[in-house]
């Protein structure tokens, strides 16, 4: 289940059973201490870069993080 939205919306969107993958961004050096909890409520997030992978790890999203 690929949820494509912001991170404060991801529970909205989660399937029980399923593998719950967010899909977002941010243009920022820093999330948003209630995105960081609402990531890491999800099983992985995909990011569309690598710059974005490491704002996201660095923020404190502790689930597996791809940018690409």
């Amino acid at each position: 289940n690929i949820v494509n939205m912001i991170p404060a919306w991801f529970e909205k969107a989660r399937l029980p059973g399923a593998v719950n993958i967010g899909y977002t961004m941010f243009e920022a050096d820093r999330l948003p201490d209630d995105w960081v909890a609402a990531c890491n409520r999800m099983d992985a997030i995909w990011v569309p870069s690598s710059w974005m992978r490491g704002v996201f790890v660095a923020s404190g999203v502790s689930v597996p993080v791809s940018g690409f």
